[in-house]
């Protein structure tokens, strides 16, 4: 048997050197520049993995002067935690039986493993066990790590520090891009806590020959205070097989801003990228890591650029990318607009953490393609809405209608433009598209109906229109030759909600657009033939199939509704 001593700095059991069989190796002294994880895994590499095969350690409970620090069993766990050595017997040596050392160190659990011995250390116990004793190896990994738990370090800022560095690592070892995170990594081979849970989580490292490829033209943007220690990295390397992807993040010095100035450099990034989709971490500065009540949810970093970036264009999707699984973080930035989340956990399996960021990344792209230029659309819309001014009604003759008409108008056309817009962003909702169009219709009926008078009965044919303001009579639009005129009402000729938009466009622009004429008789068609009769939704012709298996077909016809209220709004301003 070839035994292997590691003696302390102070060589307290250099008596021991002449032992058969037993050869010494001094473990060199610990660092206030270097943790101890860092010293013992470069002394196992350095100078242990050049010695001679080993059959068995020989480890004293503290390997240093101090011996309160039970820096041995350290070194245990990080020989057990090693490819090459986790087999080997360990037979520690201390004038301290076991169950006191239980007492006094959290790493004791190791005593209790299979293949761990102890004995005092006195040359003769010590000989003795060495040649009477049958020493077993261990047969698997398992067997050390079902009986030992390995608490976080204390160095680190916080658990969401330690679970963001391994997901960066298993992450990246699973795309086979970790060459690019040589800091990361190291840190991670060093820490015996990573090393521990990276053992537990050993069977997701086998990945598939896959190319993970998001479809679609996008513009993706990071903002996480961790981007410049690797996540920009596993990003790139992650979305290196989507070419029609445009990557950024934002670099900044996140450590030696306020929260105001992260802020506001976020905003600044965000308008000058205009992005489609924004991972966004929670925690971007000091104050964010101070622990609840002190620091309220709503109040972190993260939450306030996500409300921002709602308030630019609320079709941006926003994917949560967070190491805390906490209720409150969906409650909350559920509530601000979040459009999805990625945990990064320490027991997550990577294939599927990085399939299910593949998904979420996917859908966050699609949704931004029609969802952007549609809040776009609507919010230059009502900004010219609101800067209108729109007229008194002249004429209330009806009981549902009095001398705020006009004011009531104006209130209800933004009600329903921000309402049908929340329908279609509803996922929960599986007729959000139908129930959009049926909302955005309900805009060009109130306007109609506030601008143009209607008399008669189309019963006894005498129905008449007029225009509110001046009492000229409304005229037909019609379309002939592949161009519009407009001609005089016959007696008793109806009008319908798509004729009166032309002829009040017409009024007020002295103009005819053939464009806006098109894609509002495509609006109509819809509302009429599908939108109000609910046996056709879901069926081919409907908005919802198309978004399943036409998405650029749907993506055209959802701009061109919209655009087409938006411009008949705009012909008031």
């Amino acid at each position: 048997m070839k035994a292997l001593l590691i003696d302390s700095n102070q060589k307290s059991y250099s008596y021991l050197t002449d032992l058969d069989n037993v050869f010494t190796i001094q473990f060199p002294p610990f660092s206030e520049w270097l943790s101890q994880d860092a010293i013992i895994t470069t002394f196992i590499k350095d100078q242990i993995d050049s010695t001679e095969e080993i059959d068995l350690f020989i480890i004293p409970f503290s390997v240093t002067e101090n011996y309160l620090e039970f820096s041995g069993l350290r070194l245990a766990h990080h020989i057990r935690l090693s490819s090459r050595y986790f087999k080997k017997p360990i037979l520690f040596i201390g004038n301290l039986e076991p169950f006191s050392v239980y007492k006094l160190s959290p790493l004791s659990d190791i005593l209790s493993t299979k293949s761990v011995y102890w004995t005092t250390p006195s040359k003769t116990d010590i000989e003795a066990f060495l040649m009477n004793f049958d020493f077993i190896e261990l047969d698997n990994i398992d067997q050390y790590l079902s009986r030992v738990n390995i608490s976080p370090p204390s160095n680190y800022e916080s658990h969401h520090s330690i679970v963001n560095e391994l997901a960066l690592l298993q992450w990246s070892e699973f795309l086979q891009c970790d060459h690019e995170i040589p800091e990361v990594k190291e840190n991670i081979q060093n820490s015996l806590y990573l090393k521990y849970i990276k053992a537990l989580d050993q069977g997701s490292e086998n990945r598939e020959n896959k190319i993970y490829k998001i479809q679609g033209n996008s513009k993706i943007l990071l903002i996480d205070d961790e981007a410049e220690k690797g996540w920009y990295q596993f990003y790139k390397s992650f979305l290196q097989s989507s070419p029609n992807i445009e990557f950024d993040f934002l670099s900044i010095d996140f450590k030696s801003l306020t929260q105001e100035e992260i802020i506001s450099e976020a905003n600044a990034k965000i308008e000058a990228f205009d992005p489609d989709v924004v991972l966004l971490d929670l925690r971007l500065c000091d104050k964010d890591f101070v622990t609840l009540p002190t620091t309220k949810p709503e109040e972190l970093t993260g939450v306030q650029i996500l409300k921002n970036i709602k308030r630019c264009n609320k079709g941006i999707q926003v994917i949560i990318t967070t190491a805390s699984n906490k209720a409150w973080n969906y409650q909350v930035t559920l509530k601000e607009g979040a459009n999805g989340f990625v945990i990064k956990g320490e027991d997550s399996d990577a294939a599927q953490a990085i399939v299910k960021l593949l998904t979420t990344i996917q859908l966050g792209t699609e949704k931004a393609r029609f969802l952007k230029p549609i809040y776009k659309v609507i919010k230059d819309s009502l900004k010219i809405w609101d800067n209108y001014k729109i007229p008194k009604r002249k004429n209330v003759e009806d009981q549902f209608h009095d001398s705020l008409w006009h004011t009531s108008t104006k209130m209800h056309v933004k009600d329903f433009f921000n309402n049908a817009f929340s329908t279609i962003n509803n996922e929960q909702l599986e007729e959000r598209f139908t129930i959009s169009v049926i909302l955005l219709y309900r805009i060009i009926e109130m306007v109609n109906e506030f601008f143009i008078i209607q008399s008669g009965d189309f019963r006894n044919k005498n129905i008449a229109y007029q225009f509110d303001q001046d009492g000229s009579s409304v005229p037909k639009i019609i379309y002939k030759n592949n161009m519009y005129s407009d001609r005089i009402l016959n007696n008793g000729e109806t009008l319908s909600s798509k004729e009166k938009c032309y002829a009040i466009y017409y009024k007020n622009t002295k103009s005819f657009d053939n464009g806006l004429f098109k894609d509002l008789h495509l609006l109509t068609e819809y509302r009429n033939n599908v939108a109000i009769h609910p046996e056709k939704r879901f069926k081919e012709e409907s908005l919802e199939y198309l978004y399943e298996n036409n998405f650029q077909r749907f993506k055209d016809l959802m701009d061109s509704y919209y655009s087409a209220v938006s411009k008949y709004l705009n012909s008031f301003n």
